[in-house]
């Protein structure tokens, strides 16, 4: 699945079963609207957490997804994901992956 169809599914799924709504969790809203879709509860919730990270005038249209999806708890991430790391036009996960590993290394100190 793409970038945008998983955002779109993501956006939605906020729509039906927003993070702060109790009812939300696995075994509720959450799977209903997956079933109802044909999609696992689990990569379902994992949209809609992703697409709660980033709102859509946060997103980058050269990142990924799966970019997205792993700078979502970062602190900066909407800044950083403005500036591909190493000279690069886009980003890659390894890069993603790279940048969260020297923010928990830092965190960590």
């Amino acid at each position: 699945m793409d970038t945008t169809a998983r955002f779109i599914l993501g956006d939605l799924t906020l729509d039906v079963a927003p993070l702060n709504d109790p009812l939300a969790q696995l075994g509720g809203k959450l799977t209903g609207f997956a079933e109802a879709i044909g999609i696992s509860p689990d990569a379902l919730s994992r949209y809609r957490h992703v697409a709660a990270a980033w709102p859509e005038t946060r997103r980058c249209p050269e990142a990924s997804w799966s970019v997205h999806a792993i700078l979502a708890s970062h602190p900066d991430r909407f800044e950083l994901v403005k500036h591909p790391p190493h000279g690069r036009h886009s980003w890659r996960c390894a890069d993603a992956h790279e940048v969260m590993a020297s923010l928990h290394t830092a965190q960590s100190s």
